[in-house]
């Protein structure tokens, strides 16, 4: 990344442990669940071009992850992130909640982002995306006994408040949800790329890929 880019990471793991990211790293939300134990993290940071092209969180306990990780480049954004209140369920859909921008109407980048554990019956499959969040779709599902499933996608709308439709499961399980928006700037939407990581076994340690120039 370079200077001025807005990096973020949107960080899941299965049952709620103590998570530890590196210096510099903003928290937007942490929210948890219990039985399925599940969390859901989203921080983010101005980049100063030190970053490199990973960074390692670290849960205090065993745990499998999935994380995606976005550059937005310099001056097609402007400000922080912000983010709806969260919406937690046991069923096969979860609806992210209705995010109105403290900006108004704008180039906005919108996020759905959730994360499901199925209490430990495998691989969890996701079958319908929110309307007309069509880009930047991504499904992470890291299976076995202790897998966590990890879902983001984008809509660019000019709008004050977005209100995504839901989540559709091949399953009950329990979720975490929030929508995310990203403000443009400069008559254009953020210019958005990213980069994806999954830990598929237990471990302390989480290796999460930055998106590289």
């Amino acid at each position: 990344a370079g200077p001025g880019d807005l990096l973020w990471v949107y960080f899941s793991c299965d049952e709620t442990p103590a998570i530890t990211w590196p210096a510099g790293w903003t928290q937007l939300f942490l929210t948890t669940r219990g039985s399925p134990d599940a969390s859901h993290e989203f921080r983010y940071r101005f980049a100063d071009g030190t970053e490199g092209v990973s960074i390692d969180i670290t849960t205090d306990t065993s745990q499998e992850s999935a994380a995606v990780a976005g550059r937005v480049q310099a001056g097609t954004y402007a400000g922080a992130p912000e983010a709806s209140t969260n919406a937690a369920s046991f069923g096969s859909s979860i609806n992210p909640p209705s995010l109105s921008r403290s900006w108004g109407s704008d180039m906005t980048q919108w996020w759905g982002v959730a994360t499901a554990d199925d209490n430990g019956d495998g691989a969890i499959a996701l079958t319908t995306y929110p309307t007309n969040f069509a880009d930047n779709q991504h499904e992470d599902s890291t299976g076995g006994t202790d897998g966590i499933h990890h879902v983001v996608s984008r809509r660019n709308n000019e709008t004050a408040t977005e209100d995504p439709s839901a989540y559709i499961y091949g399953e009950s399980v329990g979720t975490l949800c929030r929508t995310v928006a990203i403000r443009g700037s400069g008559g254009v939407f953020p210019s958005t790329t990213l980069a994806f990581s999954h830990t598929t076994t237990n471990a302390t340690a989480h290796t999460v890929s930055l998106p590289v120039d």
